[in-house]
């Protein structure tokens, strides 16, 4: 554990704060303990791991990680995702707070990215793991679908079952210029000890005008302020980086993406309250009424979110390679 005083922000230099002093790897059991700072400037808020493995010791901290072991989606799933991508793309990602619907919605509009399939165009899914998301991607519409991760493994894992997958790290696409429409960035900023280097190669890839969709954790979750320490969120020491709306819309910007759309998702609030209670020893709601339980907690947390809150458990940002450089001033959400 590290004990040293907080640096300063790595992103905008201001003061930072203990936030965490003590996160252990609950999740895949790499051993240690982990110290997470925090900006305390308003206008950024960064969360940032003070004690970071190296190299070596971190790709051993993948060892064990789920992108080895996930299971592919199903017939109705991608029907389910073909509509719902259909709808979102017409009518907006904001759906009715309808019992059940809403969030197998939410976790379609999040999966596919809320944009307008292209069946002419190629989607990027950096991070993809074995490329089990290329499937619905396909099914939604998209002419084309690739996958980019660092994990050899998963990559092997994927092509065995014919997916368009490849080795390689956000910070060096081996892809060409211009060849993608659109790049998914599914939980991926949080594991880059520096975004920046990244975005300027999903620009480099993406055609003129292509779109960029980032999902990743909320620091300003209320589940963080539920659970601290044993908020999901955190899993040290695999997440370097934890980006608050504001901080994440302005490194867009200053990489040379317009953000289109900004918002927070209630739709993992099942899938992290039940890992934050596991790990921490707090009971856990029957199996038998889980559904039930998982689709209230979903509905309760996004009526908070449609009235104004940013609690939600994770951000959903899309934006738009801008065609006039980067930009310097904050976009706010």
């Amino acid at each position: 554990m590290n004990d040293a005083a907080p640096a300063n922000c790595p992103l905008c230099g201001a003061v930072a704060r203990v936030a965490e002093a003590a996160v252990a790897d609950v999740y895949f059991g790499y051993p240690g303990q982990w110290r997470y700072d925090e900006c305390t400037a308003p206008a950024c808020g960064l969360l940032w791991l003070a004690n970071p493995l190296s190299a070596a010791d971190l790709a051993s901290a993948y060892a064990r990680y789920y992108t080895h072991d996930a299971a592919p989606p199903g017939a109705f799933e991608r029907w389910f995702a073909r509509r719902i991508a259909r709808i979102s793309a017409q009518r907006g990602d904001r759906f009715a707070l309808w019992p059940f619907l809403f969030r197998e919605a939410e976790n379609r509009v999040l999966e596919c990215g809320g944009v307008r399939p292209d069946p002419g165009g190629t989607v990027l899914d950096l991070g993809c793991g074995a490329g089990e998301r290329l499937d619905a991607l396909r099914a939604i519409g998209w002419g084309a679908a690739i996958g980019v991760d660092p994990d050899p493994v998963a990559v092997a894992r994927g092509m065995a079952a014919g997916r368009a997958l490849r080795t390689g790290q956000a910070e060096a696409v081996p892809l060409d210029d211009g060849s993608v429409d659109c790049v998914m960035m599914h939980h991926v900023v949080e594991h880059l000890a520096d975004l920046a280097p990244a975005l300027a190669e999903v620009r480099r890839v993406l055609r003129e005008g292509g779109t960029l969709v980032i999902t990743t954790p909320n620091p300003a979750a209320a589940g963080r302020a539920r659970w601290g320490a044993w908020w999901r969120g955190y899993e040290a020491p695999r997440h370097l980086r934890l980006y608050p709306m504001a901080a994440l819309c302005r490194v867009l910007a200053q990489g040379g993406f317009e953000v289109q759309r900004a918002r927070t998702s209630a739709r993992a609030v099942p899938f992290m309250e039940r890992a934050a209670a596991r790990a921490s020893g707090a009971p856990l709601v029957p199996a038998w009424r889980r559904w039930w339980s998982d689709d209230r907690a979903v509905l309760a947390r996004a009526a908070r979110i449609h009235d104004g809150e940013a609690s939600g458990e994770e951000l959903f940002v899309v934006a738009r390679r801008s065609d006039h450089g980067t930009q310097s001033s904050p976009i706010s959400s």
